[in-house]
Parts: structure tokens; sequence; C-alpha cells
């Protein structure tokens, strides 16, 4: 295994999946951090030693924290809807520091403030001032849709649905 200082999570998704092999394909080493290390073990063997993979639920912010141990940058998929989400996202924060990871690559929303009529904007401000008060470098990737599953709301007769 190459030298990983590269963790990506969420590798069985869409956002992190597509991150993930962005990088394998220029050869950058990066160890996937999925909930089901199992899911993506013969993609790891294939790799020629390119990747690892580690558990990380964000349910288990102890074990998220050894599987994150020795990795610079993490590339954070924020927590799946849920009615824990916001101690979840802060939870993992905590990880990333006990980890001693530098940086982290967070993907948030578009303008995140703690009055924010959305929800989720709401729940990304709090995750991103956990952030920077842990003193972690970062980037946050503010979007407010992902193109990639607007497939998804999208029936068969073309008529575009709320999910």
């Amino acid at each position: 295994m190459a030298h990983t200082t590269l963790g990506i999570t969420g590798a069985t998704g869409r956002i992190g999946g597509a991150v993930s092999r962005r990088l394998e394909e220029r050869g950058v080493a990066h160890r996937l951090l999925v909930r089901s290390p199992h899911r993506v073990a013969s993609h790891v063997a294939a790799a020629n030693g390119l990747l690892d993979a580690a558990t990380m639920d964000f349910a288990d912010p102890d074990g998220a924290a050894e599987s994150m141990a020795g990795l610079d940058t993490v590339f954070l998929v924020s927590a799946s809807e849920s009615a824990d989400r916001k101690q979840q996202q802060l939870a993992m924060v905590e990880a990333l520091s006990r980890a001693g990871v530098r940086r982290v690559v967070y993907t948030s929303f578009a303008a995140p403030a703690p009055d924010a009529t959305f929800t989720f904007a709401r729940t990304h401000y709090v995750t991103e001032q956990a952030i920077e008060r842990a003193g972690l470098e970062y980037t946050f990737l503010r979007d407010n849709f992902y193109l990639g599953v607007f497939p998804d709301f999208v029936s068969a007769d073309r008529v575009l649905r709320g999910a």
C-alpha cells in the first residue's frame, strides 16, 4: 500500500465515490472510509495497493477517529438525513481532531446561517463553526443541489417530482 494521507468518506455513495474514482484515475493513494468495508474489498484488492478501507460510521465517532488516524486530509461528506444529524456531524468534527487530521474538505450547503429557513443550512452552519473552532484547516463546498441526483427526481414520463 502506498503511503495514505487522504481519506474519503461516503466512498460507496455518489459524491464520495466520484471523488475516489477521480483520485484513483490519477494514481493518488487514499483510504475509503465506509460503513461496510466488505462492500469495497474486491475493489481495494484490485487497486494494486493504491487503496485501503476502514470502517467509518457517523454513529461511532470513537471508531471513526481510529479509522482516520494517520490521515492528513479527509473529504467529509455530510451525514445522512436523520434526527441526530447535527450531533453526528459535531461528533465527527471531534473525531477528526482526535485522529490528528490537519485538513477537512467538507460538503456543506449554500448560505449556511444560524437563522436560515432551510434546515440543512442551519445544520451545516453549526458544523462549519465547529470545524473552525477545532482549528482544522478547511475547505467548505457550499453547493445547493447535486446534479448527479437530478435524474432521480425525473420520472419516466419526464415529469419533475419531489423525493
